[in-house]
């Protein structure tokens, strides 16, 4: 064919278009993100989430549900933290306080 796609180049334009129309499943997702167990894992879907928007792939409240729910689990995390460290400072204290008797 002069000008026009063979049938191996159609089938090939065929198959990534189904690729970029391709729903993405749950699994996928997880496994693209990978965990949240870190605040640098949370800053890292921020990032994620501020390029999907920007770039047009997500609709702003999409992004916006996915920002709110890392800024809940960053909450719920420093919490974490915050109360492990004081937990080891009232230990300390009471082993400063034992000492001293």
């Amino acid at each position: 064919m002069s000008g026009g796609l063979t049938s191996a180049a159609a089938r090939a334009l065929g198959q990534r278009s189904g690729q970029a129309r391709r729903r993405l499943t749950l699994e996928d997702a997880a496994q693209e993100c990978g965990p949240l167990t870190t605040a640098e894992d949370a800053m890292h879907r921020m990032d994620h989430a501020y390029l999907l928007a920007r770039t047009g792939v997500l609709p702003g409240t999409v992004v916006n549900a996915m920002v709110r729910a890392v800024e809940v689990w960053l909450k719920a995390h420093d919490l974490q933290t915050v109360q492990r460290r004081l937990r080891a400072v009232e230990q300390e204290l009471a082993a400063a306080r034992r000492g001293a008797r």
